[in-house]
């Protein structure tokens, strides 16, 4: 397998976790691009480091924060991203609880509308594994007839 390697001139290369953060794009996609050679990078004593235009380094700006995964969305310590965090910096410590309380309580009720869900689905599953038996069943005393009359 051949991998793109550049020369070491007086350009900007940044670890792979560093380079994900500037520019907002995953550590997973930047190794598929690493093994798909459609970035500039170099192995270092065994850590990838991707070469790091103007524009990367002068970026001050963070990233939009991405979910780390649907369970974080459901986790009652859930951290709260950066853009709520600047739309409640005006706010009093009571009304910030106030908000708090109020996805807290969103958060629960989605919670138990899944549960609730899932508990409805469990029971069609349970009547159609009953149905399922009974068909059997029918179909066993129907093949034992016809095999009865011939």
């Amino acid at each position: 397998m051949e991998r793109r390697m550049t020369e070491m001139r007086a350009e900007n290369w940044l670890p792979l976790t560093e380079y994900a953060a500037r520019t907002g794009v995953s550590i997973s996609t930047l190794r598929r691009k690493i093994k798909a050679n459609a970035v500039d990078f170099r192995l270092e004593a065994g850590k990838y480091l991707l070469r790091c235009d103007d524009e990367c380094l002068s970026e001050e700006t963070t990233p939009e924060v991405v979910p780390e995964s649907k369970r974080a969305y459901f986790s009652s310590d859930a951290v709260v991203p950066p853009s709520a965090q600047a739309a409640t910096s005006g706010l009093g410590l009571e009304e910030v609880q106030s908000l708090i309380d109020l996805a807290q309580s969103k958060q629960d009720l989605r919670w138990r509308a899944a549960e609730a869900r899932v508990a409805g689905l469990a029971r069609k599953v349970d009547a159609f594994s009953e149905q399922v038996s009974e068909l059997k069943m029918l179909v066993r005393l129907f093949e034992e007839r016809l095999d009865g009359r011939r």
